[in-house]
Parts: structure tokens; C-alpha cells; sequence
């Protein structure tokens, strides 16, 4: 099974340019890694995939949220992924000139920290402190 990881992965990527842009290479090492532990160890096909489908959602839903992200992509876009979108538009502004804001975006993105790390109240203020002359004030 292990050696069908990297075809998997290569088909899922297929045409998408977030993951073809690196986001899938941690997707793959986690699916590789679920496979190691799922292979030969008793569990049924379905535990199997439903621990590929665990692995694989953080990066799934990070390139869904950047794909809807662009107008004229079709998709429903409900209210959270909405004020998400809002959210890392105004971090990825700030990440600019922000240099700890850079490096949380690019840990998230990379696939070091999960997405709730660009959440946490020592970013959030970095991202949502207001702007005076197109600068981001100190705090």
C-alpha cells in the first residue's frame, strides 16, 4: 500500500496550484505515515481510509479555503469561510511588514503549526491593530 502513496497524492493534486505549491508534500508524509501504521495491523479498509481522510484534512481545507478565496472560483462560501478569508487577506497584508506574522503564515502554510495558530490572541492583535497612513501601528 505504501508504495501507491505517492501516485495517490500526485493524482490529488492534479490542476491545484495550492497544493502543487508545496502545500501537499506534509499531506504526504502524513498519509505515508497513517499507511505505515494502518498496513498490516489488522484494521479494515474503511479504519484505513478514514484515518487518510484525519491526515489529509488540514491541508485540504487550507487549499479549499485559498482556492474559494479567489472571486471567480465557484463554490459555496459560508459565513466562516468568509470571515476567514477576510482574516488571512488582512494577515497576509501585515505578514509584509510584519516579520512574526510572516513566520506564523509560513509555519501554518508549511504545515508545521495547524491554522488555529494564526488565531491566537498574540497574532490576532498584530492582525487586527489598526492602520494609520497605509502603516500598521506599534503595539
Amino acid at each position: 500500500m505504501l508504495d501507491d502513496a505517492d501516485a495517490f497524492a500526485d493524482r490529488l493534486s492534479a490542476g491545484r496550484a495550492a497544493l502543487a505549491a508545496g502545500a501537499w508534500e506534509g499531506a504526504r508524509d502524513r498519509f505515508r505515515a497513517a499507511l505505515a501504521v494502518c498496513d498490516g495491523d489488522g484494521r479494515s479498509t474503511r479504519q484505513t481510509l478514514h484515518a487518510l481522510a484525519r491526515a489529509s484534512d488540514v491541508p485540504w481545507q487550507l487549499a479549499i479555503g485559498a482556492d474559494l478565496a479567489v472571486p471567480e472560483v465557484e463554490g459555496p462560501r459560508p459565513p466562516r469561510l468568509r470571515i476567514v478569508n477576510g482574516y488571512v487577506s488582512r494577515l497576509q497584508a501585515a505578514a509584509a511588514h510584519d516579520p512574526a506574522l510572516s513566520r506564523a503564515f509560513v509555519r501554518v502554510t508549511g504545515l508545521v503549526d495547524r491554522p488555529e495558530a494564526l488565531f491566537r490572541p498574540s497574532i490576532a492583535r498584530r492582525v487586527l491593530r489598526p492602520r494609520l497612513n497605509g502603516r500598521l501601528t506599534s503595539n
